[in-house]
């Protein structure tokens, strides 16, 4: 059986493309485009310019978990928008219905058990999609090392500290 090449050893651009994108997507996690780039579920990414670079996944832990955090966000943008824009689309429809003239001769068919199903469905694929980003940005905060994370809790006990100062200073009154 021959060796699978890897994507940098082809010479032709096109080839590269398809083997770096062969290499690093998977049907149930597709590549996300976002300004310009194409963003790959293993922390991989490449310019969408087949031109540009090709950009393997970082070969440091915390960075790969970096990497892999900016795609999960990006399909929990993708998920959010998703649902606003259906949502937004089911409200628009239906006050149409509500406002237009005429309606009482033909009324449209409206089937509330299946928008409500699909809506259901769209924001637990959201708030899936956001448990996963969270976890990430928790182990990427878990691999900190320990003088960035004693800086986050005095950034944070400042932070507290001010918020307090904020809200007895506001509540002085005349």
């Amino acid at each position: 059986m021959a060796e699978k090449k890897h994507w940098q050893d082809y010479t032709s651009i096109g080839d590269r493309v398809e083997a770096f994108d062969d290499e690093h997507e998977n049907p149930n996690r597709p590549a996300i485009k976002r300004g310009g780039w194409l963003y790959f579920h293993t922390g991989a990414k490449r310019e969408v310019n087949p031109h540009g670079p090709l950009m393997d996944p970082p070969t440091d832990p915390r960075e790969l978990e970096r990497a892999k955090a900016i795609y999960l966000k990006l399909v929990f943008d993708q998920a959010s928008s998703r649902f606003s824009e259906r949502k937004y689309d089911i409200e628009h429809g239906l006050a149409t219905c509500v406002n237009a003239p005429g309606l009482i001769n033909a009324p449209p068919q409206i089937d509330e058990k299946a928008m409500v199903a699909e809506l259901t469905e769209l924001r637990d694929k959201v708030r899936n999609a956001h448990r996963a980003y969270m976890r990430a940005q928790d182990a990427i905060d878990e691999m900190a090392p320990d003088s960035e994370k004693q800086r986050q809790e005095r950034d944070q006990a400042a932070r507290q500290t001010a918020r307090e100062a904020l809200s007895r200073v506001a509540s002085i009154r005349l």
